[in-house]
């Protein structure tokens, strides 16, 4: 397995991470220690004390009985902690933009850590994709979501948080 990130830090070529399922790693990369650590589909990594998921376009993620893992979009897409302020609910916003084509933002709020289960399902009910299924730390999320392998219709997303479950209709205009 091995995750490539794009133009990291600056530099003019692909950074890339050769990892095995669950293992933690140490690079350098413009003279600074970079710390990573591969989960199933995504790499894990602190940068400035902001830890971060990203999703390679190299990697393209992978489906599994129909279902989406990761990212399939042709550029790097990621959830990361967009605010250090510790949010005091939990909330699940409007994705923005919506309608959209194809990709979408997804912010949520997680006031402690948790397992966080971030998923699409169509206007049937059918979940389409597994964006999110980690343990996260307190914080504010974005989830960059490319829907270019789906049809145009009606989606429904859902996070699921410790007790807090929400569920919010986007539109997918191609």
């Amino acid at each position: 397995m091995c995750f490539t990130l794009d133009k990291c830090l600056g530099q003019s070529q692909d950074t890339l991470f050769n990892t095995t399922i669950n293992s933690l790693g140490f690079q350098m990369i413009n003279g600074f220690m970079f710390t990573y650590y591969a989960k199933n589909i995504g790499l894990y990594y602190v940068w400035g004390g902001m830890p971060m998921y990203i999703w390679s376009d190299r990697l393209r993620g992978c489906v599994i009985n129909g279902i989406v893992y990761g990212d399939t979009s042709s550029s790097l897409s990621n959830i990361g902690i967009i605010n250090q302020e510790t949010p005091s609910i939990f909330s699940l916003s409007q994705n923005y933009p919506n309608p959209f084509n194809p990709s979408t933002k997804i912010k949520f709020d997680i006031p402690k850590g948790s397992l966080v289960k971030l998923k699409v399902y169509d206007i049937l009910g059918r979940e389409v994709a597994v964006l999110v299924n980690e343990k996260l730390t307190a914080g504010i999320y974005e989830y960059d979501w490319n829907a270019s392998a789906l049809p145009s219709g009606v989606y429904f997303y859902r996070l699921e948080a410790g007790d807090f479950i929400e569920t919010k209709r986007m539109v997918l205009v191609k």
